[in-house]
């Protein structure tokens, strides 16, 4: 079989393949079976649809924010025509772009195999990425309702146009064909054609049934995956690429290749790439067929919890609303099978428990006691959200904010010891929380006095030691009306205040066990049930684990044996500046205990697990030199921070963020967004060539600042910052993937395949970047939480200004995401790899992350913070010794210490470890963190799963005391809901981020040539088409990856043939490119 010769669909029935043979051009459907979400308007049919797709959009008065431009609400005319078509315009429509796709479908069903079909796909895919990126983030974002409503039809009509494609049985065959076709070997071609039947025909290898299929849920999908396998293993043979001068076929550090391997031609590896894109989205497909896709919509008509496992009580169903909307996002569970369903639900319960008050473990002190933490929390802003009960006497300005609907009233009588979570829908989906209530000492003693306990079940056993014999692990607790008590509600910030600043050591000691203990123990038991989902989703497409799942995305470590692999080196490494760093808090600790006339007791810990953060904390603030944001802040407001972008990049890379040049008003759906350009003002020669594309000296990108874009900039695509109220994380969405012309990507015969009108037309792409930023703004009172302490009121007459550094951060990390996106999808070789997993086909999570975590290196230095600053009055920026003040300042702030960065660490490792189990090990996880009847595991029926994965990684290389139980391994543990089983990629992308700005910054953060490299090798390179660790290998060179031998695939069992070893690359810690790198800025 090859890519040239049709033959009939290896593995697949006569009869199938004699039907594939017949392709009948599929019709986009008019219609859109989504269920409405909650609070707007359905469009469930056709006249419905059109009707929505077709009413232009009506004055929308714009609630969320206040227009920092002007300092009032905007409203959105619908009198004045825009001047082009905007992304959030659903209000025409799109019937040029619909007739596109369903051309592009027959295009596609009719296309022969190799590179022709792989053109169609990738057109296909263009094409409907222009309508479903968008669509899928205005369907979640968009403030009008009837908008909102027609980009969520958009949204399912460009999903089922791929879906009919990529499940077809015909497009299924070609597919397979043309990957096999792609193989460079004769002998991997055979081996290749053998496995793919036998995986088709639900057999292994060697004829006996059982082996290579088992557990995958479609021979389709066992055959996609067997191909894309074969493929990977083609791609991950290629060596990392030398410098110029360096003969290929070398031999390098740690690469243990034959050295007279050379490498595959750049365009067959682009080919390759494109078509394992494409076997991926296949293998969704029919992954999605198999199973069904009906699961997002019970999801969506779940509440989130309710009292006690039964329906919720009526005057708890507003409440839960507010919860329960954000579980079913358009963003992906329409159309998705069961099991991806299930983890989204699980994802947003989990999101549930790291973020919802009413699902914070309670503490009760008495009156006494609580003057003791009064204080601190009032002067934080937080004196009505952090009492449950009521607060302490003498403070009429708590009082109002004393109940949260557990019985309303000026003292609420019920504490709920526990409450049962919905992980996913459906009978057996609950999860009961347990022991959510503790007590002091003397709390509980006047408890067990006044008769109130009530009998637990046999066998009980508490699962906090703050828990007293006198509080029920389950049910509810009912407190007399004259109790002397007081419930201070943990929530995340009350724990890391309390933790962080009070001097108290007994009360941090408090905190730490009712607080981050039990925090930690409720997050690790919701993270089991998850993780039994995110299982069940890799067996559904066919890869042995989640976290297999992940990294077979594009990462260089390629599988899980490589990614616990450099987590391991890196914790091992890391852990004797971590314990260097503890002994200064211990020392730290000793003289404070001197201080206070406290000497340490014979054989006691040097440092207490309560003690750890206030120190760190203290060493921070000693670190900053006596600075304080406020003291900034004028420098930084909105919207002149985006022209000191603007600035940063002209000066570092020769990019340009400007407005439209049309001077078009901003392009956005609310008063909180900023449409911008980013522009290449001295674009590379040749992106696919980084080396020769950076080798000549860069222009001066910023030699007029407000000239408009010359004939020789390059458009790389539309920026859209939506700044919203703090809370949630940043993230960037690609709206709308780079669409080149026919003379880019068609090569003569592959766009024959894709013609049509405005083929020849580049259309550049466009993303938005959510931004939840805490903003001090003139006339408003200073937020209760945020990026900082609250500050004074701001001047009179000043624009919207950031409240604390973690903005500027955050701001820089997106704006990493935004270049690269635009940046790779404007270099991809192929339409296949324009979008494919967010960096133009090299999609591993440490990829996608590598730009990201290297724009945030400008926050540390002094010349890069003046030229992001400027004053809103006077117009300058930072002076030269203010703005070294302000990068100390930022170190201090924002960057990790070392045993942070341990902790970061070892959450990477048990979240590698948990993820990495197979199906079956991974479903009695989930069962065991159930317990038995309805659901346990929250509190004391024994350990979850997930909590005896993170307990043996903290036994085996904890440094920092307490567990796991420190507030930097509890930020870790919250982030898994989003990013679980992938936390390996950020810590990987650190490192090589930190080895990158080593080699082409050093010490010159604005080095022109190191710009053009940067930008060359890393932001156009992820698009390039080339495998990851050649990427890497040209961004860090040759030695900065060693090669990994996988365990072999079958083996002697059963009598089969053993399958040839596999490889991965990994980085090298011993390799000059990681000596000396700053892992902490």
């Amino acid at each position: 079989m090859n890519a040239t010769r049709a033959s009939r669909p290896c593995g697949l029935p006569a009869a199938a393949a004699a039907a594939a043979a017949r392709p009948t051009p599929l019709r986009v459907p008019t219609r859109s079976p989504r269920a409405a979400r909650p609070g707007r308007k359905a469009a469930t049919s056709s006249p419905a649809w059109t009707a929505a797709l077709g009413q232009r959009r009506g004055a929308v008065a714009v609630h969320a924010t206040a227009d920092a431009r002007s300092g009032a609400p905007r409203t959105l005319a619908p009198s004045a025509p825009p001047p082009r078509r905007l992304l959030s315009d659903f209000g025409g429509a799109f019937e040029e772009e619909l007739g596109e796709v369903e051309r592009l479908q027959a295009a596609a069903l009719g296309a022969g195999a190799g590179p022709p079909l792989l053109s169609a796909l990738g057109q296909l895919e263009a094409a409907a990425g222009a309508l479903q990126r968008p669509a899928r983030f205005f369907a979640d974002y968009h403030p009008d309702r009837e908008q909102a409503a027609a980009a969520s039809a958009v949204l399912e009509v460009a999903r089922l146009a791929l879906a009919e494609v990529y499940g077809h049985p015909r497009v299924l065959a070609v597919l397979l064909e043309t990957a096999v076709g792609l193989l460079p070997e004769e002998e991997a071609r055979r081996r290749a054609v053998s496995r793919v039947e036998a995986a088709a025909a639900g057999t292994r290898g060697d004829g006996a049934g059982g082996g290579l299929n088992r557990g995958h849920p479609a021979p389709a999908v066992a055959a996609v995956v067997v191909a894309a396998a074969a493929l990977d293993d083609a791609l991950f043979e290629q060596p990392p690429e030398p410098e110029p001068g360096v003969s290929s076929g070398g031999s390098h550090r740690g690469a243990g290749s034959d050295p007279s391997q050379t490498a595959l031609p750049l365009r067959a590896v682009q080919l390759m790439l494109a078509c394992r894109q494409a076997l991926r989205n296949a293998a969704a497909a029919h992954a999605r067929q198999q199973r069904g896709g009906e699961g997002g919509r019970e999801a969506g008509e779940s509440h989130p919890y309710s009292a006690d496992g039964s329906a919720p009580a009526a005057e708890e169903a507003e409440a839960s609303a507010v919860g329960s909307g954000a579980f079913v996002s358009a963003r992906g569970s329409e159309g998705a099978s069961a099991a991806q369903a299930a983890v989204e639900f699980a994802a947003a319960a989990f999101s549930q428990v790291a973020s919802d008050p009413r699902l914070s473990p309670v503490l009760l002190l008495t009156t006494e006691q609580a003057e003791v933490v009064r204080p601190l929390l009032r002067d934080a802003g937080m004196g009505a959200s952090a009492w449950l009960a009521p607060p302490p006497r003498g403070d009429s300005r708590e009082s109002a904010g004393s109940g949260d609907g557990d019985g309303g009233g000026e003292r609420p009588p019920r504490l709920r010891c526990s409450r049962r979570l919905r992980m996913a829908p459906g009978r057996g989906g609950l999860l009961e929380l347990t022991g959510l209530v503790t007590a002091t000492e003397a709390a509980a003693e006047w408890v067990a006095s006044s008769g109130m306990q009530q009998p637990r079940r046999q066998g009980e056993q508490h699962g906090s030691p703050a828990a007293s014999d006198a509080l029920p692990l389950r049910g509810t607790l009912v407190l007399p009306p004259a109790a002397p008590l007081a419930a201070l509600r943990m929530s995340r910030d009350v724990v890391a205040l309390l933790l962080t600043s009070h001097p108290n050591p007994d009360v941090r000691r408090q905190a730490h066990a009712s607080g981050a203990a039990v925090r930690r123990r409720l997050l690790l038991s919701a993270l089991s049930r998850l993780a039994a989902h995110r299982a069940a989703l890799a067996a559904e497409r066919g890869a042995p684990s989640y976290a297999a799942l992940l990294l077979d995305e594009g990462s260089p470590m390629r599988a899980p044996a490589g990614a616990q692999a450099l987590l391991g080196a890196l914790a091992d490494g890391v852990a004797p500046y971590a314990a260097r760093e503890l002994r200064e808090w211990e020392a730290r600790a000793a003289r404070a205990a001197r201080r206070a006339g406290r000497g340490a007791a014979p054989g006691a810990a040097a440092l207490e697990p309560w003690d750890a953060d206030y120190h760190a904390q203290a060493a921070a603030v000693d670190a900053a030199s006596g600075s304080s944001w406020r003291e900034f802040a004028d420098y930084f407001t909105l919207p002149g921070l985006w022209a000191g972008l603007d600035r940063l990049l002209a000066h570092a890379l020769g990019l340009r963020l400007l407005p439209p040049p049309d001077g078009a008003p901003d392009e956005a759906w609310a008063a909180n967004v900023w449409h911008l350009q980013l522009w290449d003002a001295d674009p590379p020669g040749d992106a696919n060539s980084p080396q020769s594309a950076a080798s000549t000296p860069r222009r001066a990108g910023f030699e007029q600042p407000d000239a408009p874009p010359s004939a020789s900039w390059r458009l790389l695509g539309d920026v859209f910052l939506q700044v919203a109220p703090p809370g949630g994380f940043p993230f960037t969405t690609l709206l709308r993937p780079t669409q080149r012309s026919r003379a880019w990507w068609g090569h003569g015969t592959e766009g024959s395949a894709a013609g049509g009108a405005g083929a020849d037309a580049d259309v550049p792409g466009a993303v938005a970047v959510h931004l939840p930023l805490s903003l001090s703004v003139a006339g408003a009172a200073a937020p209760a939480a945020g990026d900082g302490a609250p500050d004074e009121p701001a001047p009179p007459g000043r624009p919207p200004a950031l409240r604390g550094p973690f903005g500027l951060r955050a701001l820089l990390h997106e704006l990493g995401h935004a270049a690269a996106l635009l940046a790779a999808g404007a270099a991809a070789p192929h339409p296949m790899l324009a979008g494919a997993g967010g960096a133009g086909g090299c999609g591993g999570v440490d990829l996608r992350e590598l730009p990201s975590h290297a724009f945030e290196a400008w926050a540390r230095d002094p010349r890069a913070l003046s030229l992001l600053s400027c004053h809103w009055r006077l117009g300058v920026p930072l002076p030269p010794r203010d703005a070294a003040r302000l990068a100390r300042y930022l170190v201090s702030a924002g960057a990790c210490t070392a045993p942070d960065f341990h902790e970061a660490a070892l959450t990477a490792i048990a979240d590698a470890r948990l993820h990495a189990l197979t199906g079956p090990a991974a479903g009695r996880a989930g069962q065991e963190s159930s317990g038995s009847g309805s659901g346990g595991g929250g509190g004391g029926d024994g350990p979850s799963a997930a909590e005896a994965v993170f307990d043996e990684v903290w036994a085996e290389r904890g440094v920092v005391p307490g567990g796991g139980a420190s507030l930097e391994a509890l930020r870790g543990l919250e982030g898994l809901g989003a990013v679980g089983g992938a936390r390996w990629g950020y810590a990987a992308a650190r490192l090589l981020a930190a080895a990158a700005w080593k080699r082409w910054f050093g010490d010159d953060a604005l080095s022109a040539a190191g710009g053009a490299e940067l930008k060359a090798r890393l932001l156009y390179g992820l698009g390039a088409g080339l495998p990851p660790q050649v990427l890497l290998g040209r961004l860090l060179g040759p030695d900065a990856l060693a090669r990994l031998q996988l365990p072999a695939a079958g083996g002697a069992e059963g009598g089969g043939e053993a399958e040839p070893a596999s490889c991965c690359w990994v980085p090298d810690l011993y390799s000059p490119a990681f000596q000396d790198v700053d892992l902490l800025g």
